[in-house]
Formats: structure tokens, C-alpha cells, sequence
């Protein structure tokens, strides 16, 4: 279930606005490991592909600080 819902919030950002998501749960070994398992298995599903980056907040926001202030009309 965690996975799925992991993967849903992941494809109506990528099919939609693609705008960055993110997963910011403490993965300590709650439930025998499970969430680190699903955590390995969504970054092998996603990370990969074309036009995504899996990265850190520090470099987020470095990106971020690049691109400006918008501008409002």
C-alpha cells in the first residue's frame, strides 16, 4: 500500500505539472524494515527515468535559489 501510494503521488506530478515531490519520512526500521524496503523500491522505479532527478533538499534548494524570485505581474 505504502508503495502504491508512493507511486501514485509520484505519476500525477510526472504526467501532470512535474512539479518536485517529496518523501520525507524518517526511514528507521519501523515494521522490520519495511519502509526502507519500499523506499529502496520506489527510487529504483523512479529515479531512472527520463527527466528525473532523485536528490537531496540541500541540492533543491541550491537549484532553486538559481532559477530567481518570480516575478509578479
Amino acid at each position: 500500500e505504502t508503495l502504491d501510494a508512493y507511486m501514485s503521488y509520484f505519476d500525477s506530478n510526472y504526467k501532470s505539472t512535474r512539479a518536485p515531490i517529496v518523501i520525507g519520512n524518517h526511514f528507521s526500521k519501523w515494521n522490520d524494515g519495511l519502509y526502507w524496503e519500499v523506499m529502496k523500491a520506489f527510487a529504483e522505479n523512479v529515479c531512472g527515468r527520463q527527466k528525473v532527478r532523485c536528490t537531496t533538499y540541500k541540492n533543491l534548494v541550491e537549484y532553486l535559489n538559481t532559477i530567481g524570485t518570480p516575478k509578479t505581474i
